[in-house]
C-alpha cells in the first residue's frame, strides 16, 4: 500500500523528540494549575519573556524571577525540573544573542576585562546607563547604612558569568541549537521519558552546542541559588546524550 507521507518525507515514521508531543506543552504549560506558586514561570514562559523589550532585559528578569520562585522549587517533583530546565533554555536564548552582538564587535576580546566590560554595558543599557544605574545604587545602599557592601552592578555569580560567555564565543552560531538542546530534555522529564534519541541527534550533529547546555545551566542554578539538586539532574541528562570523544 502506497504510503503518502513516507513519499512526502522519508523521515516521517521516526520516533519525534519530546517537544514534537503537542500534548507535553499543554502539560507543561498547565503546571501552575497543579502547583500555583508556579504560574509566574509559566506565564512568563508563555508570553511575558516574548514580550520584553529587548535580550539583556530578557536575561535579567529570567535569573529575578528565578531568585524569586527559589522557596517554592523542588527537585524532587518533575514539574518543578521541567520548569527550572524550561527558564534556563529561556535565558540561554537571550544569551545567544547577546554573545552574538559581543562576536560581530570584537570576535573573541581578548582581555578578560574587555569582555566584562562590554557584557556590562550590553546588559545594561550602554556606559551611560551602566555607570548611572551605579551611581543609583550607591545611592540607596549608602541611605540604607549599606557603604561598605559592593556596589558594583552585575549579574549574580559575575566571574561565572563571564567565563561561560567566553567558552561560548568559540562557536556562537552553535549556541543558538542550546535552548533546543536544554528543552529537548526538560520535556523529557517532563513526560518520563527514558528514550533520548532526538536529543542524542542533537548533540551529535551540534556538540558545541550540547557543551554550552551544561555550561549555561550549571550557571542558571548557581547563580539563582536553586537547590543544587536542580544542576545534578539537567547537567547529569545532558551530559549522558554527549557522544564520548
Amino acid at each position: 500500500m502506497f504510503d503518502s507521507a513516507s513519499a512526502t518525507s522519508s523521515r516521517y515514521k521516526e520516533r519525534p523528540g519530546a517537544l514534537a508531543n503537542i500534548d507535553l506543552w499543554d502539560r507543561y504549560f498547565s503546571i501552575g494549575s497543579a502547583f500555583t506558586t508556579l504560574i509566574p514561570a509559566i506565564t512568563f514562559s508563555k508570553s511575558w519573556y516574548w514580550m520584553v523589550e529587548n535580550e539583556a532585559e530578557a536575561c535579567r528578569k529570567t535569573l529575578m524571577l528565578l531568585l524569586k520562585l527559589k522557596p517554592e522549587l523542588d527537585p524532587d517533583r518533575r514539574e518543578h525540573v521541567a520548569v527550572v530546565g524550561d527558564l534556563s533554555a529561556l535565558f540561554m536564548h537571550s544569551l545567544a544573542i547577546i554573545v552574538s552582538k559581543i562576536f560581530a564587535q570584537y570576535l573573541k576580546p581578548k582581555q578578560r576585562d574587555d569582555l566584562s566590560n562590554a557584557l556590562l554595558y550590553l546588559l545594561y543599557g550602554g556606559r551611560d546607563s551602566y555607570q548611572m544605574r551605579n551611581i543609583l545604587r550607591q545611592k540607596i545602599l549608602a541611605a540604607k547604612g549599606m557603604e561598605k557592601v559592593d556596589t558594583v552592578l552585575s549579574l549574580p555569580e559575575w566571574d561565572m558569568f563571564v567565563q561561560t560567555v567566553r567558552q561560548t564565543l568559540d562557536s556562537p552560531v552553535e549556541l543558538n541549537r542550546t535552548p533546543l538542546i536544554i528543552r529537548e530534555i526538560s520535556w523529557s522529564l517532563l513526560a518520563g521519558m527514558g528514550n533520548r534519541e532526538f536529543a542524542k541527534q542533537l548533540s551529535s550533529r551540534f556538540p558545541q552546542g550540547a557543551r554550552f547546555a551544561v555550561l549555561g545551566v550549571d550557571y542558571v542554578c548557581k547563580a539563582a541559588q536553586l537547590p543544587p539538586e536542580f544542576r545534578t539532574i539537567l547537567t547529569s541528562e545532558l551530559m549522558s546524550i554527549q557522544q564520548p570523544k
